[in-house]
């Protein structure tokens, strides 16, 4: 017995799954947005029904990427700066002021591996 059939999951099989094209709404567009992510057309419809599974006739919030997009810039500022980039360099790359690099940098603490000026 497979989990899903232990969850009481009824499992489709693969030759039974619809091409993307004929997904409603929704959920072709997420299939879609997966596709280039995965091997095949057959694994994003997969994935999707699992979604559909679980999510199925609720609505589901998806939050933006914002925060996670800021973290990785604010990360690459600092190895850039920790590497020797100048601060006008940085801001011109990033499209930010000089002012916001320099919060940034002092928000985020040096890389471990680079020598303190007091070490």
């Amino acid at each position: 017995m497979s989990n899903d059939e232990r969850n009481g999951i009824i499992t489709i099989p693969d030759d039974a799954l619809p091409p993307i094209s004929e997904l409603p709404g929704d959920l072709r567009r997420v299939a879609e947005i997966i596709r280039p992510a995965v091997a095949t057309e057959l694994m994003a419809v997969r994935l999707v029904f699992m979604m559909a599974d679980e999510f199925g006739g609720t609505d589901i919030y998806c939050a933006g990427l914002g925060k996670w997009r800021k973290r990785w810039r604010d990360q690459q500022i600092r190895a850039e700066y920790d590497q020797n980039a100048k601060v006008p360099q940085i801001a011109r790359r990033y499209s930010l002021s000089e002012r916001w690099v320099w919060d940034i940098l002092g928000r985020l603490p040096p890389d471990e591996k680079q020598l303190g000026l007091w070490s």
